[in-house]
């Protein structure tokens, strides 16, 4: 915490694996479902013709980015770049 201004420190969940582990802790069981839809296109965005196991290697070792579009996308405060 910055006393001086009040300010917290804001996790970098694009380059900080740690910190989106514990983000994703907030998804309801609800929620867990629309995150995996989006970390998977996330994660294979590009790849084309993959085996199923390509497919969840590449799932299950998402970068941070990754993790973070998805995430964002799932509640809904995703922006696309102009």
């Amino acid at each position: 915490v910055d006393g001086k201004y009040g300010q917290t420190d804001v996790p970098d969940y694009r380059n900080d694996l740690n910190a989106m582990h514990e983000a994703e802790k907030v998804l309801t069981p609800e929620t867990r479902p629309e995150y995996l839809c989006q970390l998977f296109d996330a994660a294979t965005r590009g790849f084309c013709g993959l085996y199923p196991a390509d497919e969840n290697y590449l799932t299950h070792h998402a970068t941070a980015a990754q993790r973070a579009e998805a995430f964002l996308k799932t509640i809904g405060k995703w922006e696309d770049s102009k």
